[in-house]
């Protein structure tokens, strides 16, 4: 079972750190195969961008490329999704990212058109096992009612949290208190 370290934190004042938390729940009977930030480096890397334009790949029928602002200098990036329109807010992650999953992003020529960076999906980002298309979000996503191009995509998804991870068992033998 995966436990967020903010949920806790949703019923107390004063958290304990990551490590104080972690013996908490060992002591409370509960084993603790390990914690981690779910995706340690993005901070800066994974930022929100507005699609202005998407066209058609040139070259390619199952492509398009997507000219984005990302709050910094506007950027085409070409992407084989096709759950977003122009004016979605969308996550971008830019060139020297290394997503959960281990890939790499990095400037690429796909099929002889310039990509600076990927759209992501969910499960490229290890929220979700599967999914259709890339995350797009509502412009009332943020906590404080408004996202931005170039906001700081990793506190906005939660990818800043620590995760626990807990063991389950599915054979729990509980001790006999009465016999009937």
């Amino acid at each position: 079972m995966l436990i967020p370290y903010s949920w806790p934190a949703e019923y107390t004042d004063e958290m304990p750190d990551a490590d104080q938390l972690g013996d908490s729940f060992t002591r409370g009977g509960l084993e603790v195969e390990g914690y981690a930030a779910p995706a340690p480096g993005l901070e800066g890397r994974l930022v929100v961008a507005r699609i202005d334009s998407i066209e058609r790949h040139p070259d390619a029928d199952r492509l398009v490329v997507c000219r984005l602002d990302d709050g910094d200098t506007g950027r085409e990036v070409v992407c084989g999704a096709s759950n977003m329109r122009a004016g979605d807010l969308v996550i971008l992650a830019l060139p020297g990212s290394c997503l959960p999953g281990g890939l790499k992003i990095k400037k690429s020529s796909i099929r002889g058109k310039e990509s600076a960076g990927m759209l992501c999906a969910a499960s490229e980002l290890g929220l979700a096992e599967a999914g259709d298309g890339i995350i797009v979000l509502s412009a009332d996503t943020d906590v404080d009612g408004v996202v931005s191009p170039g906001d700081d995509a990793v506190e906005l998804l939660g990818l800043d949290d620590t995760v626990f991870e807990l063991a389950t068992y599915t054979h729990l033998t509980l001790p006999t208190i009465c016999r009937v």
